[in-house]
């Protein structure tokens, strides 16, 4: 959306750039894409936020050319009631602990190179390997409560579980987060997991491609097919070869 408002007001401001003395590309550009993100959020300013600007080719793709994805994850867990200061950036829940144990040793079940077809939604027409090599980590955060919003972090427990891939299919974070907190939960065992995991790896090295994985998908515990909500999830950075 930023590219095709930024295309059309190039025009607009190209020529009053270019008749300030000393005006450069690098500065035509940084104007034409502040004001595209103004467009974009006239009642949240400040919400979207360009740091920098960097030349690229003509064959950069801002998804297909990423080398690899960083998602982070905050759970909340809370005593009696939940926080409308957490209510966006979290997934909170309310008289509800979690292992933390059973979560680290999920995570530890799911590091490394496995099929994540199955706890995905493979989007049509897509071609990727589904095997992917995710490194996977959860912390138990201790040092928010030294934020100013003390009395909202009262009695609450924040866990952040963070995902590095190189391509992530649709849904995949959230499915990763959702087994993660069902096991948490004690919903679901984590040698459930680690069995299940296994079979799908297998299944799909020895379907070779074919479309027809029924047989294993019919072994899923419902349990490990949970979506976690959207709120909680934030894509904290995309790597490429050209430096930004």
């Amino acid at each position: 959306e930023i590219e095709r408002l930024s295309s059309r007001r190039i025009n607009e401001c190209r020529m009053k750039l270019q008749e300030q003395e000393g005006c450069t590309r690098e500065a035509l550009v940084a104007k034409t894409i502040h004001s595209a993100i103004k467009q974009l959020t006239p009642q949240r300013p400040g919400s979207i936020v360009a740091r920098t600007v960097v030349p690229i080719t003509m064959d950069f793709d801002p998804k297909f050319s990423s080398l690899w994805k960083r998602y982070s994850y905050h759970v909340a867990c809370c005593d009696n009631h939940s926080s409308p200061f957490l209510t966006r950036y979290c997934w909170q829940m309310t008289n509800q602990q979690l292992d933390f144990d059973a979560m680290s040793h999920a995570v530890r079940i799911m590091n490394g190179k496995h099929n994540f077809e199955w706890i995905s939604l493979v989007e049509k027409g897509e071609q990727r390997d589904p095997f992917r090599d995710l490194k996977l980590s959860i912390v138990k955060m201790e040092d928010h409560k030294q934020s100013l919003f003390d009395p909202c972090f009262a009695n609450t427990t924040m866990y952040k579980i963070t995902g590095t891939c190189d391509f992530f299919l649709y849904k995949m974070m959230r499915r990763i987060v959702g087994i993660i907190v069902a096991v948490g939960k004690g919903e679901v065992k984590w040698p459930t997991l680690e069995s299940c995991l296994e079979t799908q790896d297998n299944e799909c090295c020895r379907m070779n491609g074919s479309d027809d994985v029924s047989s294993a998908a019919d072994s899923i515990p419902s349990a490990l097919l949970q979506t976690a909500p959207p709120h909680g999830l934030c894509l904290e950075h995309v790597e490429y070869e050209i430096p930004i």
